[in-house]
């Protein structure tokens, strides 16, 4: 019984992550399917370039809420003792809402790319990295104005500051998890990286000129 409860949370973090802002709102605001535009991508990046910045910062805002509300809940369910207690389950909630989210159970498995999401369940788990890793975006879309290139430099020292502040007390399994997160969201802009390379890429603030 008490592994159904724990296999029910797991369904219920993926379901959660599922749930695709970007989508739904463009849908709603302008009638047409994220998944047709621009880059095609149903994240909060694509959207905002047909919606306009505000609506950025919402839906990434909404899909980092999913993360946090996942963690929350789990965080909750082990404090009262409402749930058997499994090693690392608030990481194993935290891939599967992040899963849910780039494999979208309500967009025939496509998404997201997993940045807004992870940062939610990263702020959850350790604020100090997720700070570290905002920091390294804001300063790299500040200067470059490529929202992708911000993210996978973000991603990339996720790992780092791992090694460095758990130093003297290393959770190998945490390290494993974030690593994985890391490669995960480049590997999830690698059509970014090739538009980087060949300077195709939109930048910050480009609109999609789509009624």
């Amino acid at each position: 019984m008490e592994i159904i409860k724990v296999i029910s949370l797991i369904l219920l973090s993926y379901i959660t992550g599922s749930i695709p802002f970007s989508y739904i709102i463009c849908k709603q605001i302008k009638g047409i399917d994220i998944r047709t535009v621009g880059s095609k991508n149903a994240g909060a990046t694509n959207a905002g370039r047909v919606l306009g910045k505000a609506w950025f910062f919402i839906i990434t805002i909404l899909d980092a809420l999913k993360g946090v509300l996942v963690i929350l809940l789990v965080q909750y369910l082990l404090k009262q003792e409402l749930i058997l207690t499994i090693p690392y389950l608030p990481v194993i909630c935290g891939v599967a809402v992040i899963l849910g989210h780039t494999y979208s159970l309500f967009l025939k498995f496509k998404g997201g790319k997993g940045v807004a999401v992870s940062a939610g369940v990263l702020l959850m788990l350790d604020h100090r990295l997720l700070l570290i890793s905002v920091f390294i975006f804001i300063i790299t879309v500040a200067f470059s104005k490529y929202i992708s290139l911000g993210s996978i430099l973000a991603s990339i020292i996720l790992p780092v500051n791992v090694l460095i502040f758990y130093r003297n007390n290393m959770d190998y399994y945490f390290l494993i998890f974030c690593t994985v997160i890391s490669a995960y969201v480049i590997y999830k802009h690698r059509e970014n990286i090739k538009r980087l390379l060949s300077r195709t890429e939109r930048k910050w603030g480009e609109k999609i000129n789509k009624k």
